[in-house]
C-alpha cells in the first residue's frame, strides 16, 4: 500500500505517514470536539455522541454499528476515507464481524443500490443477503436490524 501511495503522490514515506498522522489527528479530534461544525449553516457534531455511547455497550454487534457511525460522522470527508476503512475494518475485526464500504462505487450497482442514499446491506456468513434498505432507517426497523445482527453471530 505504502508503494501505490508512493507512486501516486511522489511523496517519501515519512511525508505519507506525516499526512497520515495529520488525518488521524484530525479524526480524534472529530471523535471528542462537541458543538457544531464549522460554517454557516451551524450543523451539530455527531460523532462525539456516537463514539461515547458505542464504548459504554455491552453488544458486540450493537456496538460495532454505533463506532460505524461514529467513524463516518468524524471522517465525512473524502480525503479521511482512506483512515475511515481502516479504523473500521480494525473495529470489525475486534468485534468478530466482516464490514465491508462501498469504496469502489461496485456494490451500488451489484445490489442494485440507491447513489446518494444510505444504503445498508447485510449478508450473512454463506454469503446470503439477510436484509437490504435504501434511504433512513426508522427506530422499529433498527431494532430489526439488531436482532438480526445477534441471530447472524450466533449462527
Amino acid at each position: 500500500m505504502m508503494a501505490n501511495e508512493r507512486s501516486i503522490t511522489g511523496r517519501s514515506e515519512k511525508g505519507i505517514n506525516d499526512g497520515l498522522d495529520r488525518v488521524i489527528a484530525a479524526m480524534q479530534r472529530g471523535l471528542s470536539t462537541e458543538g457544531y461544525l464549522p460554517g454557516p449553516i451551524r450543523l451539530h457534531r455527531k460523532a462525539p455522541l456516537f463514539y461515547q455511547r458505542a464504548r459504554y455497550m455491552s453488544r458486540n454487534a450493537e456496538r460495532l454499528l454505533v463506532y460505524l457511525c461514529a467513524y463516518a460522522f468524524a471522517a465525512a470527508v473524502w480525503p479521511l476515507q482512506g483512515i475511515w476503512k481502516r479504523e473500521l475494518r480494525k473495529n470489525s475485526r475486534q468485534e468478530g464481524l466482516t464490514i465491508y464500504g462501498n469504496w469502489n462505487g461496485r456494490m451500488l450497482s451489484a445490489y442494485g443500490m440507491k447513489g446518494g442514499d444510505s444504503n445498508l446491506l447485510i449478508i450473512d456468513k454463506k454469503g446470503g443477503i439477510r436484509f437490504f434498505r435504501s434511504g433512513a432507517i426508522p427506530p422499529d426497523v433498527i431494532k430489526e436490524i439488531q436482532e438480526l445482527l445477534y441471530a447472524i453471530g450466533r449462527e
